[in-house]
């Protein structure tokens, strides 16, 4: 699916006019496969438009450069980033960020205040958002070695948006780390 839209990408910006184009979109994709090197030369593009993007689209641009320094290990401007992008905009985006932030960073109490400050932008039918955010909940709680925590989590998520290989990408990785114990909330997706 990624080559697919890759491909996309591609086919579009042969055909647009130079300067145009879905650039942060493109931005958003290159990030997603860690194509690193590829997302700001298209934020610098948006720089240059000539009708300036509204609030959330730079609180986007702001996030997603965050997210290259984060990647690149300078963890103090990343937060800087982080922080502006919220300020620009404050929603699901720019409150995950300081989440995954906050998780990486060893705050996992902050990091979860983020995750629900991120959900209370979440429409209650955007189920794939809901359990993305309750699934993240548990991989913080398995990184405290909370595994019934976890658990939790990971069953609200699968209750939210079943079959999501993602959960069971966790939940296959919290079994491994305990030691294969099956607790009573991972034996609930079993059934």
């Amino acid at each position: 699916d990624y080559a697919l839209a890759g491909a996309a990408y591609d086919r579009a910006f042969a055909v647009a006019d130079p300067g145009f184009g879905p650039h942060l979109e493109r931005a958003s994709y290159s990030l997603t496969v860690h194509r690193l090197d590829r997302v700001e030369p298209d934020l610098a593009r948006i720089d240059h438009y000539a009708v300036p993007v509204d609030a959330a689209t730079r609180s986007a641009i702001v996030g997603m450069r965050g997210d290259l320094l984060f990647y690149r290990g300078r963890y103090g401007e990343a937060l800087t980033l982080y922080e502006q992008s919220r300020a620009l905009a404050k929603g699901m985006s720019s409150s995950f960020r300081l989440a995954n932030y906050w998780a990486k960073m060893g705050d996992p109490d902050l990091a979860l205040r983020y995750i629900g400050e991120a959900e209370s932008g979440v429409d209650r039918y955007q189920q794939q958002t809901q359990s993305f955010l309750e699934t993240q909940r548990g991989v913080i709680e398995m990184s405290r070695g909370r595994w019934d925590k976890a658990a939790r989590h990971f069953v609200r998520a699968n209750a939210i948006f079943p079959g999501d290989w993602r959960i069971e990408e966790q939940i296959g990785r919290a079994l491994a780390l305990n030691g294969e114990k099956m607790t009573p909330y991972f034996a609930q997706l079993y059934h």
